[in-house]
């Protein structure tokens, strides 16, 4: 006895299937990442919080266009709808130390002191990235590059940097860093100079020539 297709399908292939599922698949990137001191990781230039307990681990990401997971020895420890908001924070309150030797060690505190034995521009630049996040902590990784560079670069220099960078709006220790590579602090600027506005040429005359 022949059987059709359709009362093959009805008797062997419905009965065994399943529900779709409610969400369509996503296409998804993996990448190895790492928690830094103040419990973000960072994708894409966004920082993305994780319980504090995974501070030093490192960390796998999956990606897709709309949410950001992190994975720890294959279990899952966060999970955040994707921002594009370049060098933006998403923090959950949840994933924050109630009290954090690692956060005490590196406190905002701290770092004002550190800026302030530096020079007065160097605070005024901390203290301006500090009040910028929603919470203090975020800002102790951009702090501490900002301050490292006075090793790097020289503490005279940091600190004609962050005057030239609070002078000019800047927000960001990477535009700090970008000044002092491109030595922008070593250039004078006279308000007083009395060197004409036009250069010299074979073809101007100069008030020589009137005498």
């Amino acid at each position: 006895m022949k059987t059709s297709r359709r009362e093959l399908f009805e008797t062997v292939d419905k009965p065994a299937l399943k529900p779709l599922p409610p969400e369509r698949y996503q296409y998804a990137t993996w990448v190895d990442a790492k928690i830094h001191i103040d419990y973000h990781f960072v994708f894409d230039d966004h920082y993305y919080s994780v319980p504090y307990q995974h501070i030093h681990h490192p960390v796998q990401i999956r990606a897709s266009s709309k949410t950001i997971e992190c994975f720890h020895q294959g279990k899952r420890i966060a999970a955040h709808a994707r921002s594009h908001v370049r060098y933006g924070f998403t923090t959950l309150k949840e994933h924050m130390p109630p009290a954090h030797l690692a956060q005490a060690e590196w406190s905002p505190d701290r770092m004002k002191r550190w800026a302030k034995k530096i020079g007065q521009k160097t605070s005024e630049f901390i203290e301006h990235m500090i009040v910028s996040r929603a919470f203090p902590q975020q800002a102790l990784r951009s702090c501490l590059g900002l301050l490292r560079m006075g090793d790097r670069f020289g503490e005279e220099r940091l600190e004609k940097a962050c005057a030239i960078a609070l002078s000019v709006g800047a927000t960001r220790y990477q535009q700090v860093e970008s000044i002092l590579k491109k030595r922008l602090d070593t250039l004078t600027h006279s308000h007083e100079q009395n060197d004409p506005v036009i250069s010299d040429h074979g073809n101007i005359r100069g008030s020589k020539y009137y005498k």
